[in-house]
């Protein structure tokens, strides 16, 4: 691993600049969090959603056959140089923002199971 970043044209490029005692700027990135929510198959949600506890089960919808549970769950929103991957009222792709009821519910799921980051402490 470590001897293909080496190889890379980026890590050459910047291991330069600093071994020529260019000064070297990172972006500036910050992480905050997305708080959204999602509609998955109930075969989605009984092998891989309802195993991690990150995930918070808001409910379902539909007939049996075609039941979908909704899950909300926090999306890193990654800020560079002040543009978000994400601009605001945006969210991942088959995602939507949370509303206050649903985002209370998470937040309350969160602080039993005693997962961070929490909704509220932001």
């Amino acid at each position: 691993m470590f001897k293909k970043l080496s190889e890379m044209p980026a890590f050459q490029r910047a291991l330069k600049d600093i071994r020529s005692g260019k000064k070297v700027i990172a972006p500036k990135t910050r992480v905050e969090p997305l708080w959204v929510k999602k509609k998955v198959s109930a075969r989605e949600w009984n092998t891989f959603y309802s195993h991690n506890p990150s995930y918070c089960k808001l409910g379902e919808e539909g007939a049996k056959a075609n039941r979908r549970i909704i899950v909300g769950f926090m999306v890193a929103n990654v800020i560079r140089d002040g543009v978000p991957q994400y601009p605001t009222g945006t969210c991942p792709k088959n995602c939507t923002l949370l509303t206050d009821e649903e985002a209370l519910k998470v937040d309350y799921y969160r602080r039993a199971k005693n997962i961070y980051p929490r909704l509220t402490d932001q």
